[in-house]
């Protein structure tokens, strides 16, 4: 199997490496101590037997041989001959199993927080630290793998007992696993580094006006110059970086087709081109040219920089499926007992092993590559047959929003208008799907778990089940509209009309689908879903599900890619228009509406 593990990439987690104010964790960093000292004492090699304090802490003993013998012979005869001695040892049993499941459910529920101490001050580092040698020693006992413990305690009854209980047993705490790589391909000068750092945080932001020009001190035939050597260096760069060879021909149109930035800074002259390569896979260039004071003088290159980037949940991008998917926070449920919900489970496996097939395997990659050129092929050349059903989607969207009237329908018909006559319709429509579902669910989503996680005096963590809740709905409606006050900011065009216009039905239906998955971790009572929003569910798992089949499969080079899309598409929109109880997705999202109620029900008693 070819990897990619063997390039400077620089990996990087779920959620990113944001430095967190100390501040604001005070009381999260008690819990996780809390947490972590359980785990540990639970997990100490040497400790012979485990008990359970008046407060809930846990201790810790260790005997001699004698004393193992006796408490271990009373461990199991003594039930058998009384009755009280029998119910004291099921109740310690009971209450020592609580308080780990208790600790498991903390780490496991903070994972993603520890990730991000890892980069944070010294202190936060130094928790980040406990936190993961409290995980890997107790993921290492219950694979009963002791070879990192020089000495282990196999006579303490407690833990035996406890690692053979059917909700420990092989229920490993899960850390965020790797979705995004990037590749730097050079390092160049402190002061091009710093400059270009900059320019590239800014664009990122979006801070900088998308222009074909330079300030006008520079001459026309000098950035012509400057353009065309950019260009040709960079196609020679692109080549020795994709692990798909792409033609010089595709490979020359993706630039010549791509915006491209310049500006002025000092004496250099910058320029950055973002080329989107496949699904989930950018390319960033980065260039800078010395520029004279004799304006006839040619600029002088002063360095060419490539970084890519690949980022891939093992949920389909829009251009992975029909040309048009929902998004992986509509399938990522955060659940913490897993044993109780064996079809998400296995589902929820599925797609972490395509993510990372998807992100460090060749073949895969290339198989990716391959796809996506041919359904793009093929749905641009028949857009006349595909766009008509993709418009009879949305349309399916707004009615199960409530949202169809004649103003939002003219709308409809003015974007796909424009849709139809754009150089490649398949491009344009899955960049807008993708904007659409970042900014109305990923967004939000990542609001809601940012203050729950960070939040010290945040009503997520102070305030009853009901005020839990309330606030975790203010938190993505706000987020939600604060998107289409930005969006109405900006020059009215049929774009924006557009990923308003389905933006606010796909973040309205999403809503109570977050609140559902955010509900064991933050404890509340999960929400009930409507029939649409069931239908958003389903459609997401299915999606996915479809996905994860294709994948796992090799081409068959007699595919009809056009079928296949039309065949996508049209069941996405059955789901949306007909009642169907017999996908294998009704199944899943049924079993998580039963495993969320029922685990805030065992948390209220």
């Amino acid at each position: 199997m070819k990897s990619l593990t063997d390039r400077p990439y620089v990996m990087k987690n779920e959620d990113g490496k944001k430095q967190i104010p100390p501040h604001s964790l005070s009381h999260v960093v008690d819990i996780l101590k809390t947490a972590i000292k359980k785990i540990d004492i639970f997990t100490q090699p040497e400790a012979s037997s485990l008990e359970v304090k008046e407060d809930g802490s846990l201790i810790a003993k260790k005997k001699n041989r004698l004393e193992k013998f006796l408490g271990f012979a009373k461990s199991f005869m003594g039930p058998l001959l009384f009755a009280t001695i029998r119910h004291q040892q099921e109740k310690k049993l009971y209450d020592l199993k609580q308080q780990i499941l208790q600790a498991r459910d903390v780490l496991q529920s903070h994972s993603s927080l520890i990730e991000k101490l890892k980069t944070g001050d010294s202190s936060q580092q130094k928790l980040a630290n406990s936190a993961l040698e409290a995980i890997q020693r107790y993921n290492s006992i219950l694979k009963k793998d002791y070879k990192s413990l020089a000495r282990y305690d196999f006579y303490n009854y407690e833990r035996n007992n406890l690692l053979s209980d059917k909700e420990i047993k092989g229920q490993l705490i899960q850390l965020p696993h790797t979705v995004s790589i990037k590749y730097d391909a050079s390092v160049y000068s402190d002061k091009t580094k710093t400059t270009l750092k900059e320019l590239g945080i800014a664009f990122q932001a979006n801070t900088f006006k998308k222009t074909h020009a330079v300030k006008q001190t520079t001459h026309k035939k000098a950035e012509q110059f400057m353009l065309d050597t950019f260009r040709m260096k960079a196609i020679r760069m692109i080549q020795s970086h994709l692990p798909q060879s792409y033609s010089t021909a595709e490979i020359l149109q993706l630039i010549t087709q791509s915006p491209i930035n310049l500006e002025l800074e000092n004496d250099l002259v910058l320029i950055r081109q973002q080329l989107t390569i496949g699904p989930g896979s950018i390319i960033i260039l980065f260039g800078s040219f010395k520029q004279s004071s004799d304006l006839m003088s040619m600029p002088i290159i002063d360095h060419i920089q490539l970084s890519s980037e690949a980022t891939h949940s093992g949920f389909p991008y829009p251009s992975q499926h029909c040309g048009w998917a929902l998004i992986d926070e509509l399938v990522h449920a955060y659940t913490l007992r897993t044993e109780q919900i064996p079809l998400y489970r296995q589902i929820e496996s599925r797609k972490k092993k395509l993510s990372q097939l998807l992100l460090f395997d060749l073949d895969y990659i290339a198989k990716s590559y391959q796809q996506f050129k041919l359904k793009r092929e093929n749905f641009d050349k028949n857009k006349a047959i595909i766009l008509p059903l993709h418009r009879q989607l949305q349309e399916a969207i707004l009615k199960g929003c409530f949202l169809f009237t004649e103003n939002n329908k003219k709308i409809l018909s003015i974007f796909y208008e424009k849709i139809h006559s754009s150089v490649s319709p398949f491009d344009l429509l899955t960049s807008l799907q993708e904007e659409i579902t970042r900014k109305f669910i990923q967004y939000p989503a990542k609001l809601l778990e940012d203050e729950w996680l960070e939040g010290n005096q945040t009503l997520l963590r102070k305030g009853t089940p009901a005020e839990r809740f309330q606030q975790a709905k203010t938190i993505l409606e706000t987020s939600r509209e604060q998107m289409l006050s930005d969006i109405s900011d900006l020059e009215e065009n049929d774009i924006s009309a557009y990923i308003r216009l389905i933006g606010s039905a796909l973040g309205k239906a999403s809503q109570n689908i977050l609140l559902q998955y955010f509900s064991e971790k933050i404890g509340y009572a999960p929400p009930m879903l409507s029939d649409f929003e069931r239908k958003v569910q389903l459609c997401a798992f299915e999606q996915l599900l479809v996905f994860l089949d294709d994948m796992e499969k090799p081409i068959d080079p007699t595919t009809d890619f056009i079928q296949d899309l039309i065949q996508k598409t049209q069941k996405d929109l059955a789901i949306f228009t007909q009642t169907i109880d017999e996908l294998p997705a009704e199944a899943l999202i049924n079993e998580l509406e039963i495993y969320f109620n029922s685990r805030y029900n065992s948390i209220v008693k």
